[in-house]
């Protein structure tokens, strides 16, 4: 299977977008890092939470226009492509300046509070990556993953550099001066996005009212899927932050041992790039791709969590220790427990994002929001029960395990009730599991040396 993979003539990007993200992950890690230790925890909680609902609103920005449009560029001639890029650029300008207006009247109508900083800073940042984000959707629609590593590490590197240079000048770190970071580091890879043309920018002319609808039809869905997946992880993380008795303190705590989640999630989130133009475009292909392509996504990226999945149960003490430092020695008990049912969580998580991928590729964007709105609702109604009745973090985390399991039957489901819309496909997924298994036992299987005669 590995070497079915690796013969892919996808394998550049594959590697370009893995190898990115890995990197990006590598810095934002050394970022993390020092935050936990420079930082207090209540500080550091304001700033898990600022930065939740600042994903959770890209989240919702990228869904409105991002998944349609690199859809849209990847099946389209060059006009297309085009007009697909400016009526997304079009329509990102048009939902951060109705960002800003609400956010800012949220600002000025409700007390000053605790929380009154995300009103405020959050729509200048969201301005600030319009280009950035952009840029983002062209090389991902386009393929060109190399381009797209090199922004984000770009950006990654230029954070870290700015932290760096502050706690070195002994500038204490507060929320409000690392939101400022952010916004720096946003601001200047945005100009050079927009000094190298590659947001797309050029394009904002020919985008018209026929790709505008076409992208927020589907992105009507693919917004509530991506928006419905983010509030998934951080729902946790704002009813934490809203419960008097557990607080900002209790975010902290929570988001240590859910750092090694993110971290898996780069390779998750490399894969899916690549996967998500590769499926759409094998919808169309002559034979069986479809299916074959899928299923060895999952079980790529099952193969490469379970060895770190198992080294994660049994050194969660030197994990924590590295991810915490002395701050949260108290708390490595609960972490302890929290990081025993994440190591279980994430030998699940391909199944569940590559069947997420699946029927957007299939332009189900409908049914997969169905599936994250189901494993969501659940989700936030036991995290309730379980901060506000048991105060409980492990049993927040369970939620999460239970419900991507639910989420994986619901989407499999859907996948292959998708599937007969295609005549060429077949939905046998048992079919395709023996073929894995096959390629697997072809790749460890020992070669076997042939002696050529003289």
């Amino acid at each position: 299977m590995l070497l079915q993979f690796l013969k892919n003539r996808n394998i550049k990007n594959n590697l370009y977008s893995l190898g990115g993200n890995a990197f990006q992950a590598g810095l934002a890690f050394i970022t993390f890092l020092i935050l936990v230790r420079f930082m207090d925890s209540a500080n550091f909680g304001k700033w898990v939470i600022f930065i939740t609902v600042a994903t959770l609103m890209d989240m919702f920005r990228l869904g409105l226009t991002g998944a349609a449009t690199i859809r849209l560029i990847s099946l389209n001639n060059q006009e297309g492509k085009e007009s697909a890029i400016g009526a997304s650029y079009q329509l990102s300008l048009i939902t951060s300046a109705i960002t800003v207006v609400i956010f800012w009247s949220l600002y000025w109508i409700i007390p000053d509070n605790e929380f009154s900083y995300i009103f405020l800073f959050y729509p200048i940042l969201a301005i600030c990556n319009v280009p950035y984000y952009q840029a983002t959707i062209v090389f991902q629609g386009v393929s060109d993953f190399s381009r797209l590593s090199i922004l984000k590490l770009l950006n990654a590197g230029l954070i870290l550099v700015l932290i760096s240079a502050l706690i070195l000048w002994e500038i204490t770190m507060t929320v409000k001066v690392l939101i400022v970071i952010y916004t720096i580091a946003n601001i200047a890879t945005s100009l050079i996005v927009i000094i190298k043309k590659w947001d797309g920018a050029s394009c904002i002319s020919k985008g018209n009212k026929a790709y505008r609808k076409k992208i927020l039809d589907f992105g009507k869905y693919s917004t509530a899927s991506y928006v419905g997946s983010n509030l998934l992880k951080s729902s946790d993380t704002l009813i934490l932050g809203l419960s008097p008795f557990m607080g900002v303190e209790a975010v902290a705590i929570y988001a240590i041992p859910f750092k090694f989640v993110e971290m898996i999630e780069v390779v998750l989130r490399s894969f899916a790039s690549t996967a998500y133009p590769k499926l759409s475009q094998a919808l169309k292909e002559k034979g069986n791709h479809f299916f074959k392509y899928l299923m060895t996504y999952i079980g790529i990226c099952t193969l490469i969590f379970i060895p770190i999945s198992t080294a994660v149960f049994l050194f969660p003490e030197t994990l924590l220790n590295i991810l915490g430092g002395s701050n949260y020695a108290d708390q490595l008990p609960i972490q302890k427990t929290i990081l025993y049912i994440i190591s279980i969580y994430v030998l699940f998580l391909p199944a569940d994002r590559f069947t997420g991928v699946a029927l957007f590729a299939m332009n189900k964007a409908k049914l997969n929001f169905y599936k994250i709105t189901f494993m969501l609702v659940f989700n936030i109604l036991f995290d309730i029960v379980a901060v506000f009745v048991f105060k409980s973090l492990a049993l927040v985390a369970l939620a999460t395990l239970l419900f991507t399991l639910i989420g994986i039957l619901i989407g499999w489901k859907y996948v292959r009730h998708s599937s007969t819309e295609y005549a060429h496909l077949q939905n046998n997924f048992s079919v395709y599991i023996l073929y894995n298994i096959r390629q697997l036992k072809k790749w460890l299987r020992p070669h076997k040396q042939i002696h050529h005669r003289a």
